[in-house]
């Protein structure tokens, strides 16, 4: 008998194997958005993990606004000791080309020895570990494309003049220069007082790089044995953190369009599994009259479902590594504009654990129908279940009720703490993963009740119907009420692709509006200056009036340190790191508005002999909000070296794309005026054909003020911001054609149950045409319902995005919403019409339905 059992259980295996293709296809679709996700994400970490030294090119880099002070250096060397040292000098510039093309710099004085870690890749392929000649420079391609030089040419830096040398490719370390804004050029540091930039009013770094003898672990570490808050550490272990933040968006995204994939797959899998542990109980029961235990059933039924997970699995991490592989050389390109460094996809020992566990807990989650079942019923109603009834006399057995009494609670609980695991697991932030996966289980909720409401709602509707139009509405209504799995899978399929699709391209449209549009509004500047000294305001302003313009919403900047809020010392890592740019202001500009608080309108006055009155403060709102500052809140700045106190009069809220001078920390007038300044402004010139012309009399008249030409800022922008959404955007396509491979096998899937529904239908004397209707109508109302949830919540989702995170004006794409809710509509008729044409078939294969 017990060998009689085996040789079963062996030839069911084989059986299933060549039965479950579906499975299996749909779980490797599911699964092939976490593994690709996970596995670009890993290599991205390892690279930059293995990089880290030669992103900041070297163990310490100390950073300050003044020449750091070998005492300063020596409290380090103590602790870690020094092997070798070089400075580094670094200041923006305008600088002059070919036609009088303008461009602003990142200029790099170093000494010789820089880089420490890393090396120079120029243009023609040759890597070179050395500094450039004195008057000479080292320019990256993409400055010299700006200013329409080549190598050989000469251009001034302030007083000096240089000869081009050579033309980097890449540049060791990271910068401005990674986003275009501020392209780099290197010069010996012997050169560098010699530009005359180095002044004040410029905005100038000097830099010190150290590889010590002692690792260094943190940058607390070295913090502690420096004790001065004016000099900025880095060490390798913060040194990428810009590059994540850049990262971090896609790869959130990245996170969405694969959590969708999962939860799409997992649940098409898990209603096909459903159906079969229906239909495998006359199976069950006939191995169980044959010797078979409850227990080995459910044992067997459990390694035959992780067999089907477990090759699923397989064939997904080969297509995900294959994918990788192709999209390995296009993302060691991105990475190589901002890190040096050889790109290669990387597998981690977490993603394989992550994966056998994903597979381990979907197995227990789709053998619990099966498990359900089997222990709730008696024998006899083993023999006479079926896909689309059960025995009329079910009886649950006392040691199984519970199970199929909670079976679905047990599966939810289940696949929430699966979603939540893998949420995490792709994040890598227990936080954001958990209200990551929170949220899309609310998404997911929200989209599901909607169609079981608006379906219900539809039935009570097409009740009332008369005629044949009348009677076949009421039969469509009773047909989307029912609990039918396959439908209300189809609705949630396409509501879920719909709002991927939708919610990315909605905050597109409302940023590309928003950054490439508002260069034609009255209120954008042609040119943004900034680092303008006093002693250069008044003659610029005079040159400006030459040429039949001004400079607009003049501002001063002054450097400060928030040192105290309310009496005690923050404990922000930003404040303690850097320091804040402050103003003073005695009404807001155009991109203010106050949103809360008084406005401040007068010079501030404390009189001698009375108590002392504070200065009044404005705070951009949402700085405050991430913060935590409230009105009446009282700060505590160190000016050069000089405590002011003041409290928070009022909020704020700034539109920073207008490109005025807007700042975070506004003083009341009268506190700061004699503390050391620059001066920043804006410039609109009233004819277009003008621009060139201005822009160079500015940089040749002031070669130590730089100049920002905001339209072509706007270009860059909209440009890093289309190169970052447009992969996102495909994602979301890609997902949704996914979506649709997901419908297709569910509808596929469905065939022979909907067989014996359509053989009634033939029974009753059902028109063919009629039934055709009936079956296009149901899933075009259910799709194209979807659709419209779905893109729905995706434009609440852009919305909320735009407004809290990007701080956008959110504009509505009608067009893409219209065509969005058209296309499931269109998606579900031809669903329709495809199961009608199936099940026609199915009935004999030649039949017609009458």
């Amino acid at each position: 008998m017990k060998s009689l059992i085996n040789r079963y259980y062996k030839t069911d295996l084989r059986r299933s194997l060549k039965t479950s293709w579906l499975i299996v296809a749909i779980l490797v679709i599911g699964l092939l958005g976490p593994l690709i996700s996970s596995l670009l994400r890993s290599s991205i970490e390892n690279f930059l993990t293995q990089n880290s030294r030669s992103v900041l090119t070297a163990d310490i880099a100390v950073t300050a606004y003044r020449p750091i002070r070998d005492d300063e250096i020596e409290r380090i060397s103590q602790k870690f000791g020094v092997r070798r040292k070089v400075r580094e000098i670094e200041f923006v510039t305008m600088t002059t080309g070919r036609s009088n093309q303008t461009a602003l710099l990142e200029v790099h004085a170093v000494e010789s020895g820089f880089p420490i870690d890393g090396a120079f890749e120029l243009s023609d392929g040759r890597r070179l570990q050395v500094r450039p000649e004195l008057d000479s420079v080292w320019m990256s391609a993409d400055a010299l494309a700006s200013l329409g030089l080549r190598v050989g040419d000469s251009l001034n830096f302030g007083k000096a003049k240089f000869k081009i040398e050579n033309s980097i490719k890449l540049a060791p370390g990271i910068s401005r220069a990674a986003f275009g804004f501020a392209p780099r050029a290197y010069i010996a540091i012997e050169n560098a007082n010699a530009t005359g930039l180095l002044g004040f009013g410029s905005q100038v770094y000097f830099r010190t790089y150290l590889e010590t003898v002692k690792p260094v672990i943190s940058t607390e570490d070295v913090r502690t044995a420096l004790g001065d808050p004016d000099l900025f550490l880095r060490t390798p272990d913060d040194s990428v953190q810009g590059i994540e933040q850049v990262t971090k968006f896609m790869s959130l995204y990245l996170a969405v369009v694969s959590i969708s994939l999962f939860v799409l797959g997992s649940m098409a899998a898990f209603y096909i599994l459903r159906t079969q542990a229906i239909e495998r109980m006359r199976s069950a029961a006939i191995a169980l009259v044959f010797g078979a235990t409850s227990r080995s059933m459910l044992f067997y039924e459990f390694i035959r479902i992780t067999g089907l997970t477990l090759l699923s699995a397989l064939i997904a991490f080969l297509l995900a590594w294959t994918i990788a592989i192709i999209v390995e050389p296009v993302i060691a390109n991105a990475l190589a504009q901002s890190v040096s460094g050889e790109f290669h996809i990387h597998i981690a020992w977490t993603d394989l654990l992550m994966l056998i566990v994903t597979t381990l807990a979907a197995s227990v989650i789709f053998t619990i129908p099966f498990a359900s079942r089997l222990s709730s019923s008696n024998l006899n109603d083993l023999f006479h279940d079926s896909a689309v009834s059960v025995a009329p006399d079910r009886v649950f057995s006392s040691q199984g009720k519970w199970l199929a009494r909670y079976a679905n609670h047990l599966v939810g609980l289940l696949a929430g703490l699966l979603l939540t695991g893998l949420s995490i697991w792709l994040t890598r932030d227990l936080k954001i993963g958990s209200q990551f996966a929170a949220g899309f289980a609310i998404t997911v909720l929200v989209i599901h009740m909607a169609g079981v409401l608006t379906f219900e709602a539809l039935a009570k509707l097409f009740s009332r119907g008369r005629g044949k139009v009348g009677s076949l509405l009421r039969l469509v209504g009773t047909q989307l009420s029912r609990a039918r799995f396959a439908v209300r899978l189809s609705f949630l399929a396409i509501g879920l692709s719909t709002f991927v699709a939708s919610a990315v391209g909605q905050i597109m449209i409302s940023l590309a509006s928003e950054l490439k549009g508002g260069a034609q509004l009255e209120r954008t500047p042609d040119f943004f200056l900034f680092n303008i000294p006093e002693s250069d305001l008044g003659p610029l302003e005079a040159l400006l009036a030459k040429e039949n313009t001004k400079l607009d919403f003049i501002s001063p900047m002054i450097l400060a340190r928030l040192k105290d809020v309310n009496g005690r010392p923050t404990n922000i890592e930003q404040f303690q790191k850097f320091p804040l740019r402050i103003t003073w202001r005695d009404r807001p500009i155009p991109s203010e508005v106050i949103v809360e608080g008084p406005a401040i309108l007068q010079a501030y006055r404390n009189e001698s002999g009375q108590s002392k009155v504070l200065p009044a403060i404005s705070v951009e709102s949402r700085f405050a909000d991430r913060n935590e500052f409230k009105l009446g809140d009282r700060l505590l700045f160190d000016v050069q070296g000089v405590p002011i106190e003041g409290y928070i009069a009022n909020l704020r809220r700034v539109r920073w794309t207008d490109f005025n001078p807007n700042f975070f920390i506004s003083f009341q007038p009268g506190v700061l005026e004699d503390a050391p300044k620059t001066w920043l402004g804006n410039v609109r010139v009233k004819n277009r054909d003008d621009r060139s012309r201005i822009q160079s009399a500015i940089v040749r008249e002031f070669p130590d003020l730089s100049v920002i030409d905001v339209s072509q800022t706007l270009e860059r922008v909209v440009g890093l911001m289309r190169a970052t959404l447009g992969p996102a955007e495909q994602a979301a396509w890609l997902a949704t054609i996914f979506s649709v491979l997901v419908l297709l096998t569910i509808v596929s899937h469905s065939v022979g149950l909907r067989g014996k529904e359509m053989n009634l239908f033939r029974i009753l004397g059902a028109e063919p045409r009629r039934v055709s209707a009936l079956y296009r109508l149901e899933f075009a109302i259910a799709s194209g319902m979807g659709s419209l949830f779905g893109a729905t919540c995706g434009l609440v989702l852009a919305g909320f995005v735009s407004i809290r995170f990007l701080e956008l004006d959110f504009q509505i794409d009608a067009v893409r919403f219209a065509m969005t809710i058209c296309a499931g509509f269109i998606l579900g008729t031809s669903l329709g019409s495809w199961l009608y044409a199936r099940v026609s078939r199915g009935l004999g294969f030649s039949r017609r339905v009458v």
